[in-house]
């Protein structure tokens, strides 16, 4: 796991000193603020802090290191160049966000991502085998999903809902475990990325 949370929920350093990625009750600003928003209104240094201590908060929990370090639900070149710094500074791999079709580098291996939850009338097992079928052979290609189920909490912070349930389906079927072992598709971890 290592994705930096700052989108949601309430942050683990103190609101007072990240004053630019909360709002005016102390909670992340929404992954739409950030969308809707013209300019980066992160301040480096304050993305800094948050994710520093997500980073250890994430150690504290677990007794482990992150497999990789990423934001892929705010659009911030603030906030990606300060989990760049943080995991330069502890040694992790850093997953740069693309979805243009340019891979990015991941531990000295493209990774070329794709994500379509957001698109009206998304299958995610369709955009599953649209990948595999035009996947790049000079990397790995990703396909970033969100799965999960739907409780109050999510509904009503998150316009990611119904795709969550969609994904969770789609990651447990058997339709999808076939056609892994029919086109012998082997399924990367980050910690067998790079390596």
């Amino acid at each position: 796991m290592g994705t930096i949370l700052v989108c949601i929920g309430t942050p683990i350093s103190d609101p007072k000193l990240i004053p630019s990625l909360v709002d005016e009750n102390g909670q992340f600003k929404s992954s739409r603020t950030y969308r809707q928003s013209k300019e980066d209104f992160v301040v480096l240094e304050e993305a800094i802090i948050e994710i520093e201590a997500q980073y250890k908060r994430f150690k504290e929990i677990t007794h482990l290191e992150p497999s990789y370090f990423e934001a892929h639900a705010v659009a911030s070149d603030n906030l990606l160049r300060g989990i760049e710094i943080v995991a330069k500074r502890h040694n992790l791999k850093f997953n740069d966000i693309s979805f243009d079709g340019t891979p990015v580098d991941l531990a000295g291996e493209k990774l070329y991502m794709h994500m379509e939850s957001m698109k009206e009338g998304y299958d995610p097992f369709k955009s599953f085998k649209e990948m595999v079928e035009n996947a790049h052979n000079d990397g790995c290609d990703l396909l970033v999903c969100h799965p999960g189920y739907l409780d109050a909490q999510i509904l009503r912070t998150s316009s990611l809902t119904l795709d969550r349930t969609k994904e969770a389906e789609m990651l447990c079927s058997e339709e999808l475990k076939d056609y892994l072992k029919e086109h012998d598709i082997h399924l990367y971890t980050y910690d067998e990325i790079g390596h």
